[in-house]
Parts: structure tokens; C-alpha cells; sequence
């Protein structure tokens, strides 16, 4: 280029020299950058490195500390502090010139945070750029920034998630001239999970790929597995993994919409056992770092000593091999409370429970719910009544609180719901309830030992107690169906409680049988009844198994207030019940046993004074003696 043709590109300049370097191309640079944990918008990172012209060429998430920080990096003690107090990421960018265009690309970037959120602190403690040195790569763990691990097989499966509220485990691979820009979107669409890993590959060795490509593109070997492998082997990729709650759902909303083209492709897995394998072999445990605030399920559920694994995982990899704490079977509980409960209650208040129990039981049982714990309970500090229900299932707080906005809709009018949220509070109800289970055992078996009448104010009236034995399956639909029949009929619940009958305590079983079948003999009016003979004697002796002994079993025990005995309850039950529970009586070993008592309200008084169960105030059954 002669210098008459430099003068008509900058006419006004007079020193040549000057036009002459502006003509030169600078030399490609490569600078590190340091993200501290306050930034959350990696991929928005990525996206705004893009379009500065800055080439991502590496990553990693670290864990660093303090004095590195500041005698190796020469940090300010708040930058050391800040930077080390959690996990950070480094970014290698390439570009002319970098170090140069560094100062102004964090100045971008911290300028779109604040669009997007308040930030609080300089923008010192966001980001910190430095040379690609030896001596800075160390410093910060990224010496082999692009290094895989070693191809390993395991036989362990681990166990998919059962429910769509459980924690999911993905890993996307982004690859292409274009990967960065689209694994940026992603990133920033898929923020709200926890991100366990983030590798970026200039390019995937052989068998890596052919690992991959069998992996997520269903590779068996040959020519077509040579193809699907060949582009990874050839173009760079990003490398993410995801865990959380819903992830597989919004990853099938997202996909459609990055269909493969000449530009990128994206991978993801399927499977939580596809995802570990996909993580163990393109990770390394330094590489993998968990995040407690993504995770909600750790509020709701118990910790791991809790929950019988062990107290610390020694890796994150660990932790994926084996079930999470949502996996545990744990309980959850449902208060459900009159508001307007109270002496100036009309009638239709006052049975209220039924219908709660009924419509709030065929809701839970929509998502695998199992009952585990049913009464009524007295508060001690108002005297009040509420219907207790305690529900066990994998994940099962966190399952419920997302179904309280659904109870509130189908629960009767002024009937509140309330529920502990978080796993503290559940440890304090097993604790009260454990506690007065002990003292209801310590009664029963004081009374058991000197039994004594119960106290009544009238022998007339309609109370009866109904023993109803629940199926191994399907307890929550039938509760629903036994209390809407209940509540149609018109009667009134004034007891309820479940009771456990184990069969390693034939102990409990036969004290219990004798005690409920001598009153149910004299409530009949056959307290002369010889040992060996009457059919109604053959009728008990089938509900007590031939041995004075209830069934073992999961029982239901119900004290009812209403017009029982006239319009014969027992028959209204079996008729109404599905056909497998029809019939006069199920028969032993059937799914569903019902025991009724005879008599109005002496034996209803007794069973609820036998097995220590609070009563609503009624008319028939004034006091009982639990003592």
C-alpha cells in the first residue's frame, strides 16, 4: 500500500506512522476471568463475552481460598474475602488484545446486572481479570482447565425419581461454531436450577465422544456411531450439569426450540442413570459443587443422619450415586380446624369433620399419599378440637405444601388448613406425638390391668364405636368413601384415632379382642351367653379370629353420634361399600374388617376409654376416666 492511498484513508492525520499501527493486527490474547460467587448470571456472562468479540475457550468452578487470593493474586483483603467465601468461576477468553478490552467488557457486564437486579457491592467484588499465566492458573486450579477423566464403567443403577416433585439430574453438551451464544441462553433459562458442573472443551477426544455419542445419540457401534461422534471430536462444546425439581419438564419445553443445525447441537440427557454416567466420566469430583440454596427438598426434608444414611457424602458424585433426601420415606402432616367451632356452632358445623376428612383424604390420595396417623386432638392451650392426619410418601412435605392451595379450594367453608413446612417443625411434632402415644400406652395398659366401667350420664341414646379395618392398599379412597357415607347419614364423629396392631404383640391383640368382645356380648344383652354356643357368639368369634384376638392390622376407630343402631349401620356398610367389601360381614383375611359395636353408648364410652381417645363434647358420653 503506497503512502498516497494510507493518506486517503485518514486524510486528517499527518503522522503516517500512526495509520501504519492501526493496520497492524494485534496478536491473540488470552485472559482469565474471575467471577465470584455473588455472580449467579454465568450465562448471561457467556452471552455478553460473545458479542465483545471475547472466544470462551475454557471453565470452571473453583472453590478458592482467602490467602491465596491475596498474597499469590494480590487481591485487597475484601476482594480475597469475598471471592473465596463460596464457589466462584473462571472464565478463559480469548480475543486480540484481551487484557486491554478486559477493563471495559466488566464494565458491561456489571452495568446489565444492575438492569437486572440490585447489586449491593463495588464492582471489585464481581470481577477480577488477570493474565493467562503458569503462576495465575495455579493460583486459581485451572492448570488443566480442559482435562477429562478416565472412561469408567459401574453396574450401580441409581433409582429414578417416582414423582414429578422430586429433584431431576440432567446434563446438556452444547456444540458447535456457535455453542456459545446458545449454551449462554440455556444457562440463563435454566437459572433457577442448581448448577453442579460447567466445563467448556475445545474439542472431545475419541473415545470420549464415542462415549457421548452412545450415550445421548444411541450409538451401537459401526459407521453410525463414527458419525454421531465426529462432530464432538471436531467442534468445541460446553458441558453443564443440572439438578432440580421439574428440570426434565422444562428441559422438554426448551429443546424443540434448539433443533440441531450447522451451527450448534444440543445434547441432553433423559435419565437420572444416564445423567451420573455422563457426569462421572466427564467430571472430576474437584469439578462438582453443590448449591443448598437451589435446594428447597433439604427444608423439607430429614437430614441424613436423620434418615438413617450417612451424616457427609465425601463427593457430589456420591451424593448422585445414591438417593437424595427427597427419596426418604417421611412424614407430613395436615391440621385441619373449625374456625367457627364453639358452643354457638350450628349442627352442620359440628360435622364438619367427616366431610374434611373425606374430601381431604380423596385429594392427598391423587399423589401416592399413605396414611399413616389419623385423630382428633385437643389443644391443650385453647381446648380446641382438630382433626389430625399424618401422610408418609417419598418427599412428602414439600408434595403436600404444593398441594395446600388445592385443599383450601375443596375443603368446607371455614375450615382451615395449616401444616408445618420445614423439617424442624416435623422433628417437634414426631417428638409431641411419640410423647403422647407413650402416655396413651401407659393408660391402656392401666386400665387393661384394673379395668373399670365407664362413666356415663345415660345409657339411652344413639353412640355407637366402629372398628373399621384398613386395606394394606388404597386406605386414603376408601376413608373418603366410609366418612361421605357417614356424613350423608347424618351422624356426627365426636372420636376418632387410628390404632396399629402389630402381630409381634399378640399380647395387645388379645387384651384388646377380650376386652371390646365381653362388652359387645353384654351390650347385646347375652351376658348369660355360654362359651359354646349362639350364632351371634359364631358372628364375634369371626371378627376376633377364633382367639379372642383382632386381626392385626392398621385399624380406624370411629365413635359416632346419630340415629345408628335403627337404621342399621352395619348393613348400610356393606351394601354401600364396593363389591370385592360386600357382603354381611367381610370374612377373615378379607382387605376390609369392620367391627361395630352393639350398644348405644355404654360401649362406645368404654372402647374410647380403653384406647384413650379424646371426645368431642356431646350430650350422651358426659366424662370419661382416662386415667
Amino acid at each position: 500500500m503506497t503512502q498516497s492511498q494510507v493518506r486517503a484513508l485518514a486524510p486528517d492525520r499527518e503522522d503516517l506512522s500512526c495509520v501504519a499501527r492501526l493496520l497492524t493486527a494485534a496478536p491473540l490474547e488470552d485472559v482469565a476471568m474471575l467471577a465470584s460467587p455473588l455472580v449467579t448470571e454465568i450465562g448471561w456472562v457467556i452471552h455478553l463475552a460473545s458479542e465483545s468479540g471475547f472466544a470462551l475457550i475454557g471453565c470452571r468452578r473453583v472453590q478458592l481460598h482467602r490467602d491465596e487470593l491475596a498474597n499469590l493474586l494480590g487481591m485487597a483483603d475484601s476482594q480475597a474475602a469475598c471471592f473465596s467465601n463460596g464457589v466462584a468461576c473462571v472464565l478463559l477468553l480469548r480475543r486480540e488484545n484481551a487484557l486491554h478490552h478486559a477493563g471495559a467488557f466488566i464494565q458491561n457486564v456489571v452495568k446489565e446486572i444492575k438492569s437486572r437486579r440490585e447489586l449491593g457491592v463495588p464492582a471489585s467484588l464481581l470481577f477480577f481479570a488477570m493474565p493467562c499465566l503458569s503462576a495465575v492458573l495455579q493460583t486459581v486450579h485451572c492448570t488443566r482447565i480442559d482435562s477429562l477423566p478416565k472412561l469408567k464403567s459401574d453396574a450401580h443403577r441409581p433409582d429414578e425419581p417416582r414423582y414429578a416433585d422430586q429433584e431431576q439430574l440432567a446434563v446438556l453438551i452444547v456444540s458447535g461454531r456457535n455453542f456459545q451464544a446458545i449454551a449462554a441462553e440455556l444457562l440463563d433459562q435454566l437459572a433457577e436450577f442448581e448448577l453442579l458442573g460447567l466445563k467448556c472443551l475445545p474439542r472431545f477426544p475419541q473415545l470420549h465422544a464415542h462415549f457421548v455419542a452412545e450415550q445421548l445419540l444411541g450409538g451401537s457401534g459401526g459407521g453410525s456411531e463414527w458419525r454421531a461422534a465426529k462432530p464432538l471430536m471436531e467442534l468445541p462444546a460446553l458441558t453443564f450439569v443440572i439438578r432440580g425439581v421439574g428440570l426434565m419438564h422444562q428441559l422438554d419445553a426448551i429443546a424443540p426450540h434448539y433443533p440441531a443445525c450447522s451451527d450448534y447441537r444440543l445434547l441432553h440427557s433423559i435419565s437420572w442413570h444416564q445423567a451420573y454416567c455422563l457426569t462421572r466420566n466427564l467430571f472430576a469430583d474437584f469439578e462438582l459443587f453443590e448449591c443448598s440454596e437451589r435446594r428447597p427438598c433439604l427444608l423439607t426434608c430429614p437430614p441424613p443422619e436423620a434418615s438413617g444414611a450417612s451424616a457427609e457424602a465425601a463427593t457430589v458424585l456420591a451424593q448422585l450415586r445414591h438417593p437424595g433426601p427427597d427419596r426418604v420415606v417421611t412424614h407430613s402432616y395436615l391440621l385441619l380446624s373449625n374456625s367457627s367451632s364453639g358452643k354457638g356452632a350450628s349442627n352442620d358445623d359440628q360435622r364438619w369433620h367427616l366431610r374434611a376428612v373425606a374430601r381431604a383424604a380423596r385429594l392427598v390420595a391423587r399423589d401416592a399419599f399413605e396414611l399413616d396417623w389419623l385423630g382428633l386432638v385437643r389443644q391443650l392451650d385453647t381446648d380446641e378440637f382438630q382433626c389430625a392426619v399424618r401422610l408418609q410418601r417419598e418427599n412428602s412435605v414439600s408434595a403436600l405444601m404444593c398441594r395446600r392451595s388445592a385443599l383450601v379450594e375443596v375443603l368446607p367453608a371455614r375450615v382451615a388448613v395449616a401444616m408445618p413446612t420445614n423439617w424442624q417443625e416435623i422433628a417437634t411434632d414426631f417428638e409431641l406425638l411419640a410423647a403422647s402415644q407413650q402416655q396413651q400406652s401407659a393408660a391402656a395398659s392401666r386400665y387393661a390391668a384394673n379395668p373399670s366401667p365407664p362413666s356415663t350420664a345415660t345409657a339411652a341414646g344413639d353412640c355407637t364405636g366402629l372398628l373399621w379395618r384398613l386395606p394394606a392398599a388404597d386406605a386414603l379412597p376408601l376413608l373418603a368413601r366410609l366418612c361421605d357415607l357417614l356424613h350423608r347419614r347424618g351422624v356426627r364423629l365426636i372420636g376418632l384415632r387410628s390404632l396399629r396392631l402389630e402381630a409381634a404383640t399378640p399380647g395387645q391383640c388379645a387384651s384388646l379382642g377380650r376386652d371390646l368382645r365381653l362388652h359387645r356380648l353384654e351390650a347385646a344383652g347375652h351376658d348369660g351367653l355360654s362359651r359354646d354356643g349362639g350364632s351371634q357368639r359364631r358372628q364375634v368369634d369371626a371378627v376376633l379370629n377364633n382367639r379372642n384376638e383382632l386381626i392385626p392390622g392398621n385399624y380406624l376407630v370411629f365413635i359416632l353420634e346419630g340415629n345408628l343402631v335403627s337404621l342399621g349401620l352395619r348393613n348400610y356398610l356393606n351394601e354401600s361399600m364396593p363389591p370385592d367389601t360386600a357382603g354381611l360381614l367381610p370374612q377373615l383375611g378379607h382387605p376390609s374388617v369392620v367391627y361395630q359395636t352393639e350398644d348405644a353408648t355404654a360401649a362406645a364410652a368404654h372402647l374410647a376409654n380403653r384406647l384413650c381417645m379424646p371426645l368431642l363434647p356431646n350430650d350422651l358420653i358426659v366424662c370419661l376416666d382416662n386415667n
